[in-house]
C-alpha cells in the first residue's frame, strides 16, 4: 500500500467545514477504509470501486493514484498509466513527481515488450492477430501484442491454416512455432481416409482443461477467504498493541494474496481455453490435432499459453 493511502485519513480528518461538508468526508472515509481492506486482500476490482467512490466525495488526487495501483495489479497497465498521469495533473507538481514519471515510463516500456515470437513464418505466409494482418514472411522475431488473449493465426498457400491460442501477461514474450500441414486433395480424402465423424475427439482436453481450472479457481477463492482472515487476525493483533503478531499475519495475509491472484489468473485462463476447445477439439480428427497447453508463472505475472493447430 502506498504511503498516501497510509496518511489519506490524517489529511481528510485535519479538514474543518461545515457539518454537511463534515458528513461527506466522513462518508469518504468510509470508502477509503473499505478500499485499503479489499486492497489488503487481494479484491483489487472493489477496492478500485471504493477508491473512486471516495476520490469522488473528497477529490484527493492521492485516491488517483491509488486506483492506478490497483490496476496495475490487475494487469491493466493502460488505466495504471492513465491515473497516474491524472494524479499528477490534478496534483500540480508533487514531492514524487519524478518518480511517478519514471513508473509511467517503465510500465510503457512493459506494454512495448510485451509479444509473441514467432518461428517458421516461411515466405509468402502471412500472420494474422485476432483476425487482423500483421506481417508478412520471413518472419522470425518478436510481434507486439497488447496483453491479454489473441487468437494467431498464420496462413499459406497450398498448407492448412496454423491457428494458436496465447494469453499474454505485460512484459512476457510467448514463443510459437508454426507447424505447416500440407492440404490434402479431395480425392484422397474420398478415397483414402476414414470418415471424420469417425475421428471425432470425445472432447478429453476440453474435461481435463475445465476441470483443472474450475480446481484453480476454487482454490483461489480458498486462498482468499484465508488472506482476509489473516489480514482480521493482524488487526486483531494491532489493536492489542502486539506488533510482532501483527506483521506475522500482515506478511502471512500478503502471500496468500498473491497465491490467489496467481491460482486466479492461471484458473481463468485454462477456463477460457476449456470453452475455446469445446467448440473446435470435435472437429478435429488425430490426424489433423495438435494440442499444447503451457500454464506459466513469472516475476512479472502468471498466464497460459494454449496451442491449438487444426
Amino acid at each position: 500500500m502506498s504511503r498516501r493511502v497510509i496518511t489519506l485519513i490524517m489529511g481528510i480528518a485535519m479538514l474543518s467545514q461545515p457539518v454537511r461538508a463534515q458528513s461527506l468526508v466522513s462518508a469518504a472515509r468510509t470508502h477509503f477504509a473499505s478500499g485499503r481492506s479489499y486492497y489488503q486482500t487481494g479484491r483489487y476490482k472493489d477496492a478500485i470501486r471504493e477508491f473512486q467512490a471516495a476520490y469522488e466525495l473528497s477529490k484527493n488526487p492521492d485516491l488517483l493514484f491509488n486506483i492506478a495501483q490497483c490496476w496495475e495489479r490487475l494487469g491493466n497497465l493502460t488505466n495504471a498509466i492513465k491515473y497516474r498521469q491524472a494524479y499528477l495533473d490534478e496534483s500540480g507538481h508533487p514531492t514524487d513527481e519524478a518518480e511517478v514519471k519514471l513508473q509511467i515510463a517503465a510500465l510503457k516500456q512493459r506494454i512495448a515488450s510485451t509479444a509473441v515470437k514467432v518461428q517458421g513464418l516461411d515466405v509468402g505466409a502471412v500472420l494474422l492477430v485476432d483476425g487482423k494482418q500483421v506481417a508478412k514472411g520471413p518472419v522470425a522475431g518478436p510481434v507486439h501484442v497488447v496483453p491479454g488473449s489473441h487468437r494467431i493465426t498464420a496462413r499459406r498457400p497450398g498448407f492448412a491454416d496454423f491457428h494458436v491460442l496465447v494469453a499474454v501477461t505485460p512484459g512476457q514474450q510467448v514463443a510459437i512455432r508454426i507447424v505447416w500441414n500440407p492440404l490434402r486433395s479431395k480425392a484422397a480424402g474420398s478415397n483414402g481416409s476414414t470418415s471424420k465423424s469417425s475421428h471425432r475427439s470425445k472432447r478429453l482436453w476440453t474435461w481435463v482443461t475445465l476441470g483443472t481450472g474450475a480446481g484453480l479457481l476454487l482454490a483461489g477463492l480458498g486462498l482468499g477467504v484465508g488472506a482476509l482472515s489473516a489480514v482480521r487476525k493482524a488487526n486483531d493483533r494491532g489493536d492489542r498493541g502486539d506488533l510482532g503478531g501483527y506483521d506475522r499475519y500482515k506478511k502471512r495475509a500478503k502471500g496468500l494474496a498473491a497465491a490467489a491472484d496467481v491460482s486466479y489468473a492461471l484458473g481463468g485462463a485454462l477456463v477460457v481455453t476449456g470453452i475455446v476447445l469445446y467448440f473446435f477439439e470435435p472437429r478435429w480428427t488425430h490426424h489433423e490435432k495438435q494440442t499444447a497447453i503451457v500454464p506459466y508463472i513469472g516475476p512479472k505475472g502468471a498466464g497460459l499459453s494454449a496451442t491449438l493447430s487444426f
